[in-house]
């Protein structure tokens, strides 16, 4: 196979760079607008169920020779464990697009191969390939987002000066910070208003309409994750521009907490959550905000462990200190984890490679803490869960 674009499939916007990309290829071959898009969607409707059910996904697209001619292919390559389906609608749609869908498993990985014949009057051949790989190098990269990744790539792949790679990191965190700034205001208002459209559609279907309104509920459900993804982005984005602003009120610090536990027990149906609230007092906070950290924190911790573990939540008011303690059985941080888990976009080898998120939340969740004039930390042992500590200052005893 002759490879002219390569993607690792880790969030929600590399399936947008597979879809341009896959468009890019096919276009240059001069196929036409449908066929270009009959393509793109099976590549990227694959390329979903990947990520949303397997681990470590890549797509790799460009031309497969087939006896006398030549077809345009897209290759996936994904980890995988005992729970993928091996039939899913993804699949079984992009199995309708394109003339030839192959998948294979092994024990622990999947390999799915889209194949689509190159017609006779392209002229393709091995000068033209040679010509359509060198035009795409000289197009360089489709979208900010894609520049970002090779960037990344070349980072990680190199063992460069200590001084070049301080410029480099630089150079990247202002790029990103631009790409943020305006990524994440351009995609919310549609997105939003996406989400609010399924939400009125599911209220409006009959739930007997079994097939349209499954369908609908994983439209809504999609539309959801987007928001998410996009409100940390504009979070990130308002962080680094001095726009992150609160709105303080006085709040009974034992309700408040009530309130927000409930909350937790609707995020997390296959976990355990326990409590057990200290005093009260009150305190002069942003509830919003307040929640959002404490979310951040424990969404973190409904990630990294196991179905059926306990999520603790206690709190403590002592020495004109208030503390909240959020405890999990999950998988536990090494010691150099621990020192880089507040860093914007950090994410560890283990985390990048087994489970989904951008490194961003408790980036916010600390902000939001200090702004409040309080400190966080965090104890932890590999594969003996964490537990981390926040604490405020003692306002009005009750």
């Amino acid at each position: 196979m002759t490879e002219l674009a390569y993607i690792t499939l880790e969030n929600e916007m590399d399936l947008t760079l597979a879809y341009k990309k896959s468009i890019q290829v096919a276009e240059l071959i001069k196929l036409t607008v449908a066929t270009q898009t009959v393509f793109a969607t099976a590549v990227s409707e694959v390329s979903r169920e990947i990520m949303d059910k397997a681990f470590e996904g890549a797509c790799t697209i460009g031309f497969t020779q087939v006896k006398d001619r030549y077809a345009l292919s897209a290759k996936l390559r994904f980890r995988i464990d005992e729970d993928f389906p091996k039939h899913n609608e993804g699949f079984d749609y992009a199995r309708k697009l394109v003339p030839l869908m192959e998948a294979s498993f092994s024990e622990q990985e999947g390999f799915v191969l889209l194949q689509m014949a190159i017609p006779t009057s392209s002229k393709m051949d091995e000068q033209k390939m040679v010509l359509i790989k060198r035009q795409i190098s000289l197009q360089g990269p489709i979208s900010a987002y894609e520049e970002l990744k090779l960037r990344n790539a070349a980072l990680s792949s190199t063992n460069q000066e200590q001084e070049l790679e301080l410029i480099h990191a630089k150079y990247l965190s202002e790029q990103k910070s631009e790409f943020l700034s305006i990524a994440s205001h351009e995609l919310n208002t549609p997105i939003t208003i996406l989400r609010a459209l399924s939400q009125i559609s599911l209220r409006l279907v009959d739930p007997n309409e079994i097939k349209l309104y499954g369908h609908l509920q994983k439209v809504e459900k999609q539309a959801g994750k987007l928001v998410t993804l996009t409100q940390q982005l504009l979070d990130v984005s308002k962080i680094e521009h001095g726009q992150f602003t609160y709105n303080k009120e006085w709040v009974p610090f034992k309700d408040f907490m009530l309130s927000v536990i409930e909350s937790f027990k609707l995020l997390a149906p296959a976990h355990k959550i326990s409590y057990e609230l200290g005093a009260d007092c009150e305190m002069q906070i942003d509830k919003n905000r307040i929640e959002q950290a404490l979310a951040n924190i424990v969404g973190n911790a409904i990630k990294y462990s196991e179905k059926g573990t306990t999520i603790s939540i206690r709190t403590a008011v002592q020495d004109d200190v208030v503390r909240i303690t959020v405890a999990d059985e999950g998988i536990g941080m090494s010691n150099e984890t621990l020192a880089k888990i507040f860093e914007k976009f950090y994410r560890s080898d283990m985390a990048h490679s087994q489970y989904k998120g951008l490194g961003i939340g408790l980036f916010v969740a600390s902000k939001i803490i200090s702004d409040h004039f309080g400190s966080i930390n965090v104890k932890s042992e590999e594969g003996m869960g964490s537990s981390f500590a926040i604490d405020f200052p003692k306002l009005i005893l009750r």
